[in-house]
């Protein structure tokens, strides 16, 4: 069984689908045979996929920074805590075979650029797959596009993250890879 990483926006005033979509794509990446390590903690799309995963008869582990304890998702398998941020996302990527991106805010923007950055570091072949649901990522893409045209980021580095329009699409790039 692989292990994947995930990040994801916790806030609940999202629109339903954002919600749904998160959920039955872990629900889909249970029944794929993927276990999850992620913060851990409640609410929005993670809390969501969490949700999916535990449904699903998955399991998902939890790196929590102590700032967040009160937070933490109840239905979490294990739970580590550890002292920073940057700790937790670390943790959080260094034993993933792939990292997954569902939509969420700047925590979410924050813990992708750290993971990608991290992955490239690293050099070892895995991804980043990030979840376009809506479209909500198009404009980022874009940007990122056009900074590796520029020379800003190198094209191996822009091909770590793979953006995928659906779940399906996206659980398909997992079991690629």
């Amino acid at each position: 069984m692989s292990r994947l990483a995930v990040f994801g926006g916790v806030r609940n005033e999202v629109p339903e689908h954002f919600l749904t979509e998160a959920r039955d794509l872990g629900a889909a990446l249970a029944n794929a045979g993927f276990s999850v390590v992620c913060g851990g903690v409640s609410g929005g799309v993670l809390g969501a996929l969490i949700d999916g995963i535990v449904d699903g008869s998955g399991t998902v582990f939890g790196v929590v920074a102590s700032e967040y304890r009160q937070q933490r998702h109840p239905r979490v398998s294990e739970v580590r805590y550890v002292g920073t941020i940057a700790d937790r996302i670390g943790e959080i990527v260094g034993g993933a075979a792939g990292v997954i991106v569902l939509p969420g805010g700047m925590g979410t923007l924050e813990e992708t650029f750290v993971a990608w950055r991290l992955l490239a570091k690293a050099d070892d072949g895995r991804c980043m797959f990030a979840l376009n649901s809506d479209g909500v990522l198009d404009e980022l893409v874009a940007h990122l596009d056009r900074l590796t045209s520029s020379g800003f980021i190198t094209p191996t580095d822009r091909e770590r993250l793979v953006t995928c329009p659906s779940a399906e699409t996206l659980l398909d790039q997992c079991r690629l890879h």
